[in-house]
């Protein structure tokens, strides 16, 4: 290593005195101390090593200042509001039905604080966290009962598990897709035993 290389290395503050400084005090006074001091000490390091690679001359506050914000920002704000341009209303992958103004006013309050989520008030026991919605959608569907899942994959998984298991299933060659990148429909029939038959690519047919 350089002499000079060296001597820059040596006037880099430790992280306690950069904790120190007033130019953090917003980042410790938002997150935890561990947390800015975990991101300060990666940002030092990186520094450091871009100093002994010769990619950088000197050490500057502002330029660590700089890096520091950025690596902040990335980890703590993944999730950002974006503008939907794929043509599909209902995107998985962008968060599925936004929520109407009325709603989240109405929800607001309530997830806020706690709630009568799995709780029963009347008879002062655990309850079902389903009964809140059941109702409703038998109502919306006709159905003798519902069941709530976290998605459409889950949905199909039940079904299969209690209409179709190690029994005939009819589908469409259209139908038998990957969902997100994990969830095959042919892996599930196959996990299922079900027997396929498989009709045409949009419309299958029974003799």
């Amino acid at each position: 290593m350089r002499v000079r290389n060296k001597e820059i290395l040596r006037k880099i503050p430790s992280v306690d005195n950069i904790l120190s400084r007033k130019e953090l005090y917003p980042y410790l006074k938002r997150f935890p101390r561990k947390f800015v001091k975990d991101k300060s000490k990666k940002v030092l390091e990186d520094i450091r090593v871009a100093i002994i690679n010769g990619k950088k001359k000197s050490f500057t506050f502002n330029s660590f200042l700089k890096n520091l914000d950025q690596i902040i920002q990335k980890e703590s704000q993944n999730i950002k509001k974006v503008v939907n341009a794929t043509g599909i209303i209902l995107s998985t992958n962008l968060g599925r039905a936004p929520l109407p103004e009325g709603v989240v006013d109405v929800i607001k309050p309530i997830i806020m604080g706690y709630s009568n989520l799995e709780y029963d008030i009347k008879r002062g026991k655990r309850g079902k966290r389903d009964d809140h919605i059941v109702g409703l959608l038998k109502d919306l569907t006709g159905a003798e009962d519902a069941l709530v899942v976290n998605n459409n994959a889950g949905a199909v998984l039940l079904c299969f598990d209690t209409f179709a298991k190690a029994k005939e299933v009819i589908v469409s060659r259209g139908q038998l897709v990957e969902i997100g990148g994990s969830f095959r429909l042919p892996d599930i029939l196959k996990k299922k035993r079900c027997k396929t038959y498989r009709g045409w690519n949009n419309k299958p047919n029974i003799h």
